[in-house]
């Protein structure tokens, strides 16, 4: 296991620091990690394991190789409480990190010494990786506690995701190099030769990490956080380890690395066992699980910050296990790669893939991991309780490898003979992967769950939700919409990230939204408000509330919109008492909103504004709210708004809102749209519809008489209406509203609702000839009559 990079949240920024010293110190940072990457691909990756097995060694013999590095870990805890006294971190750090990787020269040497396939340079190895190891481990606390210092947590989940993203690339550059210098220069021989390409790469990686620890030196130190004078260090100890959620952590992330350990690079191993597998086809894999790493890594970092680190964590934990299904179905055979000449081994092809998975998601789980480590280790003596924390971890994923060799040894004595689904038979990496995903579903993921929710983590429920939209593709856009959103580009550019959040209904983007309505454009501020409205959210819809209620917000109608668009019913009282705005726009916009989130308190009020309104599209939009809310008691004043105004759109869209309210929902405004294309059509369908019901009615045994006099009237309506006689036409139609009034059809077989508008119909059609014109108002239209 590398050495992490943990985020940690300080009490305040060092004041001897200025906001652009840190972020210069965070940039030379990343450069400097994207050195030290690089030493870790050609030290620590795939060379070392397959020296170790070129050398002929042992699977105990590969654990132990991984178990040093893990068990030097024991040093951080004498090297923390040394680093607490010193003034100053950089010079520890430097001195221990540039002889941990000075060391790194000797592998280069030890080729020559295992030429004659002895085991005298596997052990020779041994002892110099712990001895690195051992260094290494010494001034981890130290940069642990730099790092913590340094950065600001406002910004740590996106620094230490993107340096992970930066960092990787050069991981995968040197992953690349590495397989092909070692294809080019390990021959088979037997002799010297045969190890050249393991010399040229350890050397390269040396020299690759040195310079890592000089580009350190121009990172910026500030003063460290000295704990107060307190009880002893086993008290310290006592007291760490008392703390629910540290233990909780410790224990589980000390899990996780047991089970990574107890896969380890055994995968590599039975590659080129079972398979002939090329070191660049090895590297090949390696660099698919970075790019994983890399094309995630900032994007977790957004993640983290908006859900939390230990829900994000949980989530990663539970989906881990399921990349390692891919080791049952591999097989033998090659096949044709687009863009490349030869043939390629399928189980490589195949693999890729799921590496790629497996470095997304195992990135995500060090990232979690690292923020709430950053969280849970207290300020005072933070550097203590990580070393602590690591020391445990290390001991732990120490007995990954060892148990993995083990079993690696022992597999060919259990005598298993099966068959897997691709005709590969069953081996010793197939039970390293089921013990892998029993350790982590059954013991990581409940010890990672126990831990406290913190800060404003999102339940767990809704962190699923937002990870994992229908669509999974829309997760990396949304995130590079917050991300372009964040940037100092044009208004404009920023203005339709927002606006492609609210189409995206990314919830993950809701923090974004709120902090954009403050935003100098208003275009930004204009989407940010419409974009909420489509993601919706408790935190969402009380921001656009918040808008409606700030008599000083200019986005009062882009905020009414938006609360249309989720119908939230939470803003209704807002929306109410905005209905007494003197401002147009938004008394329409917040009166047509009320019509959608179906809250009767809102009838009286929309039905005083209808009375009242001079504006068209202000009683216009009550009326349309007012048919939304089934307002049958509205009726009455609809229909004298209509009568009352000469404006022809104006009347149909009363008219349609009294369709609406008296009808069903829509119908009226079908019919009109219909008869404005074929003129009688419609009509005619119509009461051909009733008529064929009234003769029915009819048949009855005693039948009312009423009925044959309905359907005489509603012929004579109709050829009035064919022929534009439109006053005949109303006198017919107010005929058949006296008609229908004496048949008793409301008692018993009509809900209440129903017969409401029943009767509200009625009194309109009673009103079509008994009521004369008021003065100025309109004749009757083809409008009025087709709502009769």
């Amino acid at each position: 296991m590398s050495a992490p990079l943990p985020e940690a949240v300080p009490p305040a920024l060092p004041p001897t620091l200025s906001d652009r010293q840190i972020r210069r110190g965070l940039r030379i940072n990343m450069w400097a990690g994207a050195l030290g990457m690089g030493w870790v691909a050609t030290a620590l990756g795939i060379p070392l394991i397959m020296f170790v097995e070129r050398l002929g060694g042992s699977g105990i013999q590969l654990g132990w190789l991984a178990a040093v590095q893990q068990l030097a870990m024991l040093v951080q805890i004498p090297a923390t409480l040394f680093v607490e006294r010193l003034p100053a971190r950089k010079l520890f750090w430097a001195s221990a990190a540039l002889l941990h990787r000075l060391l790194w020269f000797l592998p280069a040497m030890l080729p020559l010494l295992g030429a004659d396939g002895s085991q005298t340079a596997v052990w020779a190895l041994l002892v110099i990786v712990g001895l690195s190891a051992l260094l290494a481990q010494a001034a981890t606390p130290s940069w642990f506690s730099w790092m913590a210092d340094l950065v600001p947590p406002r910004i740590g989940g996106r620094f230490w995701g993107t340096r992970s993203s930066v960092t990787t690339l050069s991981f995968l550059a040197m992953t690349a190099l590495t397989g092909r210098l070692l294809d080019r220069y390990t021959a088979t021989t037997g002799g010297p030769a045969d190890y050249l390409g393991f010399s040229i790469v350890f050397s390269l990686g040396a020299l690759l990490g040195v310079a890592d620890v000089i580009v350190h030196l121009w990172v910026p130190e500030p003063p460290p956080h000295k704990p107060a004078p307190g009880p002893r260090l086993g008290a310290r100890l006592w007291a760490l380890v008392r703390e629910a959620d540290f233990r909780r952590l410790t224990v589980g992330m000390g899990c996780w690395y047991f089970a990574l350990g107890i896969n380890g690079a055994f995968g590599n191993i039975y590659l080129r066992r079972e398979f002939g597998a090329s070191y660049t086809h090895l590297s090949v894999l390696a660099i698919a699980s970075a790019l994983g790493a890399t094309l995630a890594g900032v994007a977790w970092g957004y993640v983290i910050d908006r859900l939390g680190a230990r829900v994000f964590g949980i989530l990663m934990l539970i989906l881990a296990p399921f990349t390692g299904f891919c080791w049952f179905f591999v097989a033998h055979g090659d096949v044709i790669v687009p863009g490349l000449a030869q043939p390629q081994p399928y189980v490589i092809v195949f693999l890729t893939a799921f590496f790629f998975l497996a470095g997304a998601i195992f990135s995500g789980v060090a990232l979690a991991q690292f923020n709430l480590l950053g969280v849970l280790a207290p300020a005072s003596g933070r550097t203590f309780a990580m070393a602590l924390h690591w020391t445990c971890v290390g001991v732990l994923a120490a007995l990954g490898p060892l148990t993995g060799g083990w079993i690696m040894d022992a597999f060919p004595r259990w005598n298993l003979h099966y068959a897997l689904p691709g005709g590969v038979p069953l081996a010793f990496l197939h039970a390293l992967v089921v013990l892998f995903m029993l350790l982590v579903w059954f013991v990581a993921v409940p010890l990672f769950a126990g831990i406290r929710r913190q800060g404003r983590e999102v339940p767990f429920g809704d962190a699923v939700a937002r990870l994992f939209p229908a669509n999974p593709l829309r997760l990396f856009s949304s995130i590079f919409n917050i991300w372009l959103a964040s940037m100092p580009a044009s208004s404009h550019q920023r203005a339709r990230a927002m606006r492609r959040l609210g189409e995206a209904r990314a919830a993950l983007s809701v923090e974004d939204l709120i902090a954009s309505l403050s935003d100098a454009a208003i275009e930004v501020r204009e989407e940010a408000t419409l974009a909420l409205g489509e993601v919706g959210g408790p935190e969402a819809i009380a921001a656009l509330i918040g808008l409606l209620d700030d008599p000083e917000s200019d986005l009062a109608v882009e905020a009414a919109r938006a609360l249309r668009r989720h119908r939230a019913p939470g803003g209704a009282d807002a929306l109410i008492r905005r209905l007494a705005d003197p401002d147009r726009e938004t008394v329409s916009e917040c009166a047509r909103t009320l019509g959608v989130l179906q809250d009767a308190r809102a009838i009286a009020p929309l039905t005083d504004l209808l009375r009242t309104a001079r504006e068209g599209k202000v009683f216009l939009a009550a009326a349309e709210a007012l048919a939304g809310l089934g307002a049958v008691t509205a009726a009455p004043d609809i229909w004298g708004r209509l009568r009352a105004t000469g404006n022809l759109v104006w009347r149909r869209g009363l008219a349609v809102a009294l369709g609406d309210v008296i009808g069903e929902r829509g119908e009226f405004y079908s019919l009109l749209l219909r008869e404005n294309e074929v003129h009688g059509l419609s009509v005619a369908r119509l009461l051909a519809e009733a008529r064929a019901v009234w003769r029915r009615l009819g048949r009855r045994p005693s039948p009312s008489p009423v009925y044959a006099t309905l359907r005489s009237v509603s012929f004579a309506a109709e050829a009035a209406y064919e022929r534009d006689q439109l006053g005949e036409c109303a006198d017919w139609l107010a005929a058949l509203g006296r008609g229908l009034a004496d048949l008793e059809v409301g008692s018993g077989t009509l809900s209440p609702a129903t017969e409401a508008k029943r009767q509200a119909g009625l009194a309109v059609l009673a009103h079509f000839r008994s009521d004369p014109p008021a003065s100025g108002a309109p004749a009757l239209s083809y409008v009025e009559i087709l709502l009769g």
